[in-house]
């Protein structure tokens, strides 16, 4: 075997298998963090637009938790990534846990003193930290070749259906400890995602050694000639494309998923028809993941974008046709929806750093992830709006319209080729 330099920490090593070795190990590290905080944040976003509704009485206002969370997303993408090229990603990932953690108790506290106010602070702490489960994805791609990194960034979105699978089923059972204990219902769920952030925070504190960016496969490349800019790198044709496929994937998908257990709910059923629907969709989000980092490398960023907006569509035209109790149509659509969503996610962060060298990455990882958040806390926002002005029904609608727009750029082939200047 080929005899390479290779570096783990501050020590060189001649051995390519132990480089390659702890590369493995820090990407499974990234795995189980965010397993874990997907299982924390699946629980605290659907109960916090219960928790709305219970705390104002009405469903105007049930999609500001959710809003605001991804606001605090938004922020959080943009400052844990300058604290990670700061300080390094180790102490920016368990960071930012240890604020979702905060934030989970505080929405917690909420219920007790039945303030809403209080409940969004908490929500804004929670989507803080939860920028760390999606900027993961982009430090496991760096420890991988550029061959396998769509494979990396699909291994770390798969490491959510860990969460879909048990975060909704949680509900339940953390409901009733808190009732058996005379605490508000849906503080239970709020407790339980505080422990797990803070088991979380452990992980990566104790297993990301050594550094992520020390190891990663750029990082021995010699510095660029010439600095690339945030706003260069985002006027070529590849990452205005890959930003606009983020961008209405999650739009698409907070608008319906949004109000979804609100729909649900107000025809009468009861948590675990909510926990059903919403295991269904987060399956869909991140169950088949790996396949759909497979179908990247094989069919390319661009055709799976394609197909991601054509399914998202498709799905929205099903959730439009369904009544609050018509759990299968429910099922098999929030399903479609988590998955047209996990197609255009995966492709369009492997287009986003198609081409680009280590520093131009994380110039722009951040920045992109801000973006696709804002605009996903506007979606939040407005669909609770939506339903309350109109109805469920027409929230699904607006989707499937959106989701036309990816898909009509991927069929007119406006996607220009990497690194190419847009006009």
């Amino acid at each position: 075997m080929e005899r390479v330099v290779g570096r783990v920490g501050n020590e060189t090593f001649v051995d390519c298998r132990l480089v390659e070795r702890t590369r493995s190990r820090l990407v499974y590290t990234l795995f189980g963090g965010v397993a874990l905080g997907r299982i924390a944040f699946i629980m605290a976003i659907t109960v916090g637009t219960l928790a709305a509704a219970e705390l104002t009485g009405s469903d105007r206002w049930v999609g500001l938790p959710s809003a605001v969370t991804t606001l605090g997303t938004a922020i959080g993408a943009t400052s844990f990534g300058i604290v990670a090229q700061r300080l390094g990603r180790r102490p920016a990932f368990a960071g930012g846990y240890l604020v979702s953690a905060a934030g989970a108790v505080t929405a917690g506290i909420a219920l007790w003193q039945a303030s809403f106010l209080v409940l969004l602070i908490g929500s804004l702490l929670v989507g803080l930290g939860q920028s760390i489960s999606h900027l993961a994805r982009y430090a496991a791609a760096d420890l991988r070749e550029p061959a396998r990194r769509a494979a990396a960034i699909s291994f770390i979105v798969w490491a959510g259906t860990i969460g879909s699978v048990i975060g909704p089923t949680l509900l339940d059972p953390l409901g009733d400890v808190a009732l058996d204990r005379s605490w508000p219902e849906l503080a239970g769920p709020y407790i339980g995602a505080a422990a797990l952030f803070g088991i979380a925070v452990l992980l990566f504190f104790a297993g990301l050694r050594p550094e992520p960016l020390a190891i990663s496969v750029d990082a021995d490349s010699p510095p660029p000639t010439h600095h690339t800019s945030s706003s260069h790198l985002l006027r070529t044709a590849t990452v205005r494309f890959a930003l606009l496929a983020m961008v209405i994937g999650q739009v698409v998908m907070v608008a319906v998923m949004t109000v979804t257990p609100v729909h649900i709910r107000n025809a009468g059923q009861a948590l675990t028809a909510v926990g059903v629907v919403i295991t269904a969709h987060t399956l869909g989000m991140f169950g088949l993941a790996p396949v759909t980092g497979w179908l990247v490398g094989r069919f390319g960023p661009r055709r799976m974008i394609g197909a991601g907006a054509l399914l998202l569509l498709v799905s929205c035209a099903g959730s439009a046709l369904a009544s609050g109790d018509d759990t299968a149509l429910l099922v098999v659509s929030l399903f479609g929806l988590g998955l047209g969503w996990n197609m255009g996610f995966v492709a369009g962060s492997a287009q986003l750093i198609e081409g680009l060298g280590l520093r131009e990455r994380l110039s722009i990882q951040g920045l992109a992830d801000t973006v696709v958040w804002v605009s996903a806390g506007a979606a939040s926002l407005s669909s609770g709006i939506v339903v309350e002005a109109t109805s469920y029904t027409t929230a699904s609608v607006f989707g499937a319209v959106l989701a036309l727009v990816p898909l009509a750029a991927v069929v007119s082939r406006r996607a220009a080729p990497a690194g190419h200047l847009a006009p």
